[in-house]
């Protein structure tokens, strides 16, 4: 289910869509996530904030092992 909510995440933010603040709604929600936290938080504030590029760039790092 994470797999399939990033995916959703990255296109939504790709087109600048604020329905992306109700996925990351969704992986708070899922079991093991606090791992992300950080990084989901600083994600729900650029999408807040209307950044969606500086949103792309906080997934793929969250991403990036």
């Amino acid at each position: 289910q994470f797999n399939q909510l990033i995916k959703k995440l990255r296109s939504l933010l790709e087109e600048d869509d604020t329905s992306a603040a109700d996925v990351i709604d969704e992986l708070f929600q899922l079991p093991g996530i606090a791992v992300y936290q950080q990084d989901l938080t600083t994600l729900a504030k650029s999408i807040e904030a209307y950044d969606f590029e500086q949103g792309l760039e906080v997934l793929n790092k969250l991403l990036t092992p």
